[in-house]
Order: structure tokens, then C-alpha cells, then sequence
């Protein structure tokens, strides 16, 4: 949102109508946009920490068949995927 078009990030495989409402967004009011920025930043954080399968899990709470992750990548724990199901919803999900 600072001065940029478009997006490369994995968020984008879970978040893509966020994603998409940013960049929208970046055209009309740079303030608004970074707002969303810091929303997603805050989101992205702790489910881009567990790489690959972070996105997968975060894929999954959106309703998106995300499969299973490949060896040597190992599934999380289940209360890992707790949480980010809670993040995904609050901030996702209307």
C-alpha cells in the first residue's frame, strides 16, 4: 500500500477477497489502505511463521480444500490449527 501495485504474497491463497479489497483500496485512499495492510500483516504474521502448512491450515478454516502437506513438511498440531482458525475467522470471516 505504499506507492506499489499488486501483491506477492501466500495470504493471497486464503485471503484473496481481502487481497483483492487492498489493492482496490491503494487506488482511492493510501490511508485506508494501509489500514488494511496493517490488518493483514497482523493475520499473515503467525500463519506465514509455520510456511507451507500455515497457509495450508489457513486455506482450510476459509472452506478451501487445501490437502495435506508433503514429507518432509509434517501437519500442525491441532492446537496450532486452533488458533489460526480463530484468527482466519475474526478477521476473514463477516
Amino acid at each position: 500500500a505504499a506507492g506499489g501495485y499488486g501483491a506477492i504474497s501466500a495470504c493471497s491463497n486464503y485471503a484473496f477477497r481481502f487481497v483483492a479489497e487492498l489493492i482496490e483500496t491503494a487506488d482511492v485512499s493510501t490511508s485506508q489502505a494501509e489500514q488494511l495492510q496493517s490488518q493483514l500483516t497482523a493475520l499473515i504474521g503467525p500463519i506465514e511463521a509455520h510456511g507451507i502448512v500455515g497457509t495450508k491450515a489457513a486455506a482450510a478454516a476459509m472452506g478451501l480444500e487445501a490437502g495435506y502437506p508433503r514429507l518432509p513438511l509434517r501437519p500442525l498440531a491441532d492446537e496450532t490449527v486452533a488458533e489460526i482458525e480463530t484468527a482466519v475467522r475474526a478477521v476473514l470471516v463477516a
